[in-house]
This record gives structure tokens, sequence and C-alpha cells, in this order.
């Protein structure tokens, strides 16, 4: 009997160590007692679901990447009167994101971030409203149009044309107006050391234009207009101004040439340059291309 007294005293002690552990970890959630009938357990449940569930947020990040996926089963479903319904997830999503990121944290990252992302929808909308993809939209070397394609080579075609950055290698390339490509003497290690290079030279010189841009008092809050600067520090400004957003468009279009080469997705001649040279820029048909 004494030992059996023991092993009874031996549980309660754990169980008592058990519950005040828990009871830590918990945050302070009660434990349901034996009380408490199965009725009212279930109700505490749904209620601390619900209350979990009403502070849950969607990261915009994830919102526009989910707009992103729609986006690519649009291009790749058959041909169906059905396809623009696709646009209603993917406005959403691009809505969502400038809802929740911008006014949340309006850095130099988040402003480029959202100009790719408004970018990627009015792609999204040419590609899904105005024309039919799969009947007009060729790749070099394609023999039959989209919809007659396996899925899994649809899939393909779909991922190439989302993500192609300036329609290099469509039938719809505006060669006219791209920049010149790398010489195809350049092989692919030439290639990425000149862009890895470049983009170091490009965050080198956006981390100091964002240094002036917080020195300048227009861009403080209630500042001054740039129109009641003199002249002089009035156009060193709207230059800086100018260079500034070309490096902050430019590099993101140099990271995702240097991962496509890296990663064997395109060759260096298929990455054109996303801006030509400035000493070209000389009229304003040439400054716009």
């Amino acid at each position: 009997m004494l030992y059996i007294h023991k092993r009874v005293e031996l549980i309660i002690q754990v169980h008592c160590t058990l519950e005040h552990f828990f009871r830590r970890i918990s945050y302070a959630q009660p434990i349901p007692s034996r009380n408490q009938t199965k009725c009212e357990r279930n109700r505490e449940r749904r209620t601390q679901c619900a209350q979990q569930t009403s502070t849950m947020t969607v990261s915009p990040y994830v919102s526009f990447e989910t707009a992103r996926l729609f986006y690519i089963i649009a291009l790749a479903v058959p041909p169906s009167p059905y396809r623009p319904l696709f646009m209603v997830p993917i406005v959403l999503g691009v809505l969502h994101y400038y809802r929740s990121a911008l006014p949340a944290n309006p850095t130099p990252f988040n402003y480029t971030y959202a100009s790719t992302v408004i970018a990627q929808l009015f792609q999204a909308s040419g590609h899904i409203l105005i024309i039919d993809v799969q009947r007009e939209l060729f790749t070099k070397g394609q023999k039959w149009p989209a919809y007659r394609l396996p899925l899994e080579e649809r899939l393909k075609w779909a991922l190439n044309l989302c993500f192609s950055q300036r329609c290099v290698g469509w039938n719809n390339e505006p060669t006219h107006a791209l920049p010149p490509p790398p010489s195809p003497s350049m092989t692919r290690t030439a290639y990425l050391n000149q862009e890895i290079r470049a983009l170091v030279r490009d965050l080198v010189i956006y981390d100091a234009y964002i240094m002036y841009a917080k020195r300048i008092p227009s861009s403080a809050a209630g500042g001054h207009s740039i129109a009641e600067q003199e002249i002089y520090w009035r156009a060193i400004t709207v230059l800086v101004i100018g260079l500034g957003g070309s490096i902050a468009i430019g590099i993101p279009h140099r990271v995702y040439c240097i991962l496509c080469v890296y990663f064997g997705i395109y060759k260096p001649q298929e990455c054109v340059p996303l801006f030509g040279d400035f000493r070209d820029a000389y009229t304003l048909q040439r400054f716009w291309g």
C-alpha cells in the first residue's frame, strides 16, 4: 500500500509540473478543466480560432506572386472566352500589394518592386484581354501555335513569355528600338563578370543618390517645391532624380539577366540592356527610343 501511495504522489507531482509548464508556454491560456462540458470547450476553441483568423494578414509579396501565378496559368490554358476572368485575381493581388506594402513601408526597395508590379499588370492585361497569345505569339523556331503544344511545353512557353523582359526571341520583338545586344563572341563568363561589375557600380551610385535625395529640402515632408530653387540647383536636382530613377529601374533588370544567364535560361545575346547609351539621347526621339 505504501508503494502504491508513493506512486500516486509521484504521478500527481508530475501532473502538476506539466500543467504548470504548459500554462506558461501557452501565454496564460487556461487549460480546460474536467468540469467543462464538451460544448463549452468547443465554443472556446472556435472563439480562439476566430480571433487568430481576424488578426491574420496576407503578405503583399505573397498576394502579388499569387497574381503572377494566375497570370502564368492564364497564358498556359487553352484558348477560351473565359480567359479574361483570370484578370480578377490578378487585379485583386496587385491592389492588395499597393494597399499594404507601400503605405506601411515606403522604402526604395518597395518602390522598385512596385514598378515591377504595375508593369506586370499592364503586361498581363495585354496578353489576356487584348490579344490571343497562343495563336498570335511565337518564339523563334516555333512551328506550331502554343495551344497545340503538350501541357509541359505550353507551361514552359508561358513562363518564357511571362518573364521575358523585352520580348527578345519572339515575333513581336521591338528590334527597331532595343539597344544592341552583347556581341556574338561574348562568352557566358565574360558577360557575368561585366554585369556583376556594372551592378556593383549601380548600387554605389544609387546609394549616393539616396544620400543626396535625403539632404535636399524638396524631398522632406512639407519642403518647398523644386521650382522654388535656383535654376542651377534645379537642373542638378532634375538630372540626379532622373539618373536615380533610371538606375532604380535598371538594377532589377540587371539582376534578372545575371540570374538567367548564370542558370542557363538565356544566352548573353538574349539579354538586351534595358537602356541605351546616354550619349545617344541627343534628340527627343532617340531619348525615348
